[in-house]
Protein backbone atom coordinates (compact mmCIF):
# COMPACT_ATOMS: atom_id res chain seq x y z
CA UNK A 1 0.00 0.00 0.00
CA UNK A 2 1.39 3.25 -1.71
CA UNK A 3 1.08 6.29 1.08
CA UNK A 4 1.24 9.64 0.31
CA UNK A 5 4.18 11.67 1.98
CA UNK A 6 1.08 14.00 3.45
CA UNK A 7 -0.07 10.90 5.15
CA UNK A 8 3.16 9.98 7.03
CA UNK A 9 3.93 13.56 8.08
CA UNK A 10 0.77 14.24 9.49
CA UNK A 11 -0.42 17.68 10.02
CA UNK A 12 2.05 20.86 10.69
CA UNK A 13 2.68 24.48 11.29
CA UNK A 14 4.96 26.62 9.93
CA UNK A 15 5.79 29.75 11.89
CA UNK A 16 8.78 32.84 11.67
CA UNK A 17 11.58 32.54 13.76
CA UNK A 18 11.57 35.33 15.80
CA UNK A 19 14.74 37.44 15.12
CA UNK A 20 15.04 37.61 19.05
CA UNK A 21 15.60 34.07 19.14
CA UNK A 22 18.34 34.14 17.04
CA UNK A 23 20.27 36.11 20.37
CA UNK A 24 18.82 33.43 22.96
CA UNK A 25 19.97 30.46 20.36
CA UNK A 26 23.70 31.77 20.59
CA UNK A 27 23.59 32.52 24.39
CA UNK A 28 22.49 28.94 24.67
CA UNK A 29 25.04 27.93 22.48
CA UNK A 30 27.65 30.17 23.87
CA UNK A 31 26.64 28.49 27.40
CA UNK A 32 27.73 24.90 26.44
CA UNK A 33 31.22 26.58 25.83
CA UNK A 34 31.41 28.48 29.00
CA UNK A 35 33.10 27.07 32.25
CA UNK A 36 30.81 24.10 34.15
CA UNK A 37 31.11 22.51 37.14
CA UNK A 38 29.90 18.76 36.69
CA UNK A 39 28.64 16.66 39.42
CA UNK A 40 26.22 13.34 40.68
CA UNK A 41 25.23 14.24 44.22
CA UNK A 42 22.24 13.71 46.63
CA UNK A 43 21.06 16.11 48.48
CA UNK A 44 18.69 16.15 51.06
CA UNK A 45 16.29 18.79 50.58
CA UNK A 46 13.70 17.94 53.82
CA UNK A 47 14.43 21.21 55.30
CA UNK A 48 14.52 23.38 52.42
CA UNK A 49 11.23 21.94 51.19
CA UNK A 50 9.86 22.11 54.87
CA UNK A 51 10.92 25.73 54.89
CA UNK A 52 9.21 27.11 51.77
CA UNK A 53 6.22 25.49 52.93
CA UNK A 54 6.63 27.67 56.22
CA UNK A 55 7.03 30.61 53.92
CA UNK A 56 4.05 29.88 51.58
CA UNK A 57 1.65 29.25 54.67
CA UNK A 58 3.15 32.18 56.60
CA UNK A 59 3.02 34.47 53.48
CA UNK A 60 0.08 33.22 50.97
CA UNK A 61 2.83 33.42 48.22
CA UNK A 62 3.81 31.14 46.07
CA UNK A 63 7.61 30.21 46.89
CA UNK A 64 9.57 27.88 44.56
CA UNK A 65 12.59 25.20 44.97
CA UNK A 66 14.48 27.02 42.59
CA UNK A 67 14.64 30.17 43.91
CA UNK A 68 15.98 28.29 47.50
CA UNK A 69 18.24 26.59 45.85
CA UNK A 70 19.76 29.83 44.00
CA UNK A 71 20.15 31.19 47.35
CA UNK A 72 22.18 27.99 48.69
CA UNK A 73 24.38 27.94 45.77
CA UNK A 74 24.96 31.99 45.73
CA UNK A 75 25.71 31.53 49.61
CA UNK A 76 27.83 28.59 49.08
CA UNK A 77 29.93 30.55 46.54
CA UNK A 78 30.18 33.50 48.81
CA UNK A 79 32.09 31.45 51.61
CA UNK A 80 34.31 29.82 48.79
CA UNK A 81 34.65 32.49 45.56
CA UNK A 82 37.57 30.39 44.08
CA UNK A 83 34.32 27.99 42.51
CA UNK A 84 33.40 31.58 41.11
CA UNK A 85 36.87 32.54 39.32
CA UNK A 86 37.74 33.22 35.73
CA UNK A 87 40.93 32.59 34.21
CA UNK A 88 42.33 35.17 32.35
CA UNK A 89 45.04 35.05 30.58
CA UNK A 90 47.91 34.39 33.69
CA UNK A 91 45.70 35.91 35.86
CA UNK A 92 42.32 34.48 38.31
CA UNK A 93 39.60 36.70 38.03
CA UNK A 94 37.03 36.47 41.37
CA UNK A 95 34.16 38.48 41.89
CA UNK A 96 33.00 39.54 45.10
CA UNK A 97 29.09 39.18 43.88
CA UNK A 98 27.36 36.23 42.79
CA UNK A 99 25.53 36.19 39.61
CA UNK A 100 22.81 32.82 39.24
CA UNK A 101 21.50 32.46 35.52
CA UNK A 102 18.41 31.02 35.87
CA UNK A 103 16.32 29.37 32.74
CA UNK A 104 12.88 30.92 32.30
CA UNK A 105 9.95 30.52 30.33
CA UNK A 106 9.25 33.84 28.53
CA UNK A 107 6.38 34.94 26.25
CA UNK A 108 7.94 36.08 22.96
CA UNK A 109 5.67 37.45 20.23
CA UNK A 110 2.78 34.77 21.45
CA UNK A 111 5.40 31.69 21.72
CA UNK A 112 6.97 30.21 25.20
CA UNK A 113 10.75 30.29 24.50
CA UNK A 114 13.39 29.21 27.55
CA UNK A 115 15.19 32.33 28.66
CA UNK A 116 18.50 33.21 30.49
CA UNK A 117 17.41 35.27 33.30
CA UNK A 118 20.62 36.22 35.67
CA UNK A 119 20.34 37.07 38.88
CA UNK A 120 22.17 39.48 40.10
CA UNK A 121 24.29 39.67 43.19
CA UNK A 122 22.14 36.72 44.43
CA UNK A 123 24.43 36.21 47.76
CA UNK A 124 22.65 39.34 49.01
CA UNK A 125 19.72 38.47 48.35
CA UNK A 126 16.84 36.93 50.42
CA UNK A 127 15.06 33.97 49.05
CA UNK A 128 12.09 35.85 48.72
CA UNK A 129 13.33 38.49 46.66
CA UNK A 130 15.05 36.14 44.30
CA UNK A 131 12.20 34.36 43.85
CA UNK A 132 10.40 37.58 42.96
CA UNK A 133 12.80 38.15 40.26
CA UNK A 134 12.25 34.76 38.85
CA UNK A 135 8.73 35.63 38.44
CA UNK A 136 8.91 39.03 37.54
CA UNK A 137 11.73 37.59 35.05
CA UNK A 138 8.68 35.15 33.59
CA UNK A 139 6.56 38.35 32.37
CA UNK A 140 8.28 40.35 31.05
CA UNK A 141 7.87 40.90 27.41
CA UNK A 142 10.22 40.51 24.40
CA UNK A 143 9.64 44.57 23.68
CA UNK A 144 10.12 45.49 27.71
CA UNK A 145 13.37 42.86 27.56
CA UNK A 146 14.97 44.57 24.11
CA UNK A 147 14.24 47.95 26.38
CA UNK A 148 16.65 47.26 28.95
CA UNK A 149 19.49 46.17 26.12
CA UNK A 150 21.33 47.89 23.90
CA UNK A 151 18.96 47.50 21.36
CA UNK A 152 21.26 49.27 18.57
CA UNK A 153 23.96 46.46 19.50
CA UNK A 154 20.77 43.46 19.69
CA UNK A 155 19.39 44.67 16.28
CA UNK A 156 23.13 44.38 14.45
CA UNK A 157 23.56 41.32 16.18
CA UNK A 158 20.43 39.59 15.22
CA UNK A 159 20.88 40.98 11.49
CA UNK A 160 24.02 39.06 11.26
CA UNK A 161 24.54 35.61 9.58
CA UNK A 162 24.79 32.99 12.79
CA UNK A 163 28.56 32.50 11.84
CA UNK A 164 29.61 35.97 12.34
CA UNK A 165 27.20 36.34 15.52
CA UNK A 166 28.87 33.73 17.27
CA UNK A 167 32.32 34.70 16.02
CA UNK A 168 32.28 38.55 17.11
CA UNK A 169 29.94 37.59 20.16
CA UNK A 170 32.00 34.39 21.43
CA UNK A 171 35.49 35.67 20.74
CA UNK A 172 34.48 38.56 22.76
CA UNK A 173 32.76 36.84 25.87
CA UNK A 174 34.90 34.14 25.82
CA UNK A 175 38.14 36.00 26.06
CA UNK A 176 36.87 38.91 28.81
CA UNK A 177 35.44 37.86 32.48
CA UNK A 178 34.01 41.23 32.59
CA UNK A 179 32.25 41.29 29.49
CA UNK A 180 31.19 37.87 30.86
CA UNK A 181 29.56 39.29 33.78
Amino acid sequence: MKKEKNELIGKFDVKNFPKIRRVIEDTVDYGKKMHHMKALIEIDITEGKRKIQEIKNHTKKDFSLTGWIIYCVAKMIQEFPEIHAIKKKNKVIIFQDVDVAVMVNRNIEGNEFPVVNVIRKANEKTVKTINEEIQNAKKITAKEYLSNTNTKAVKFLVSLPKFFRRNIFCRKVLRDPFYQK
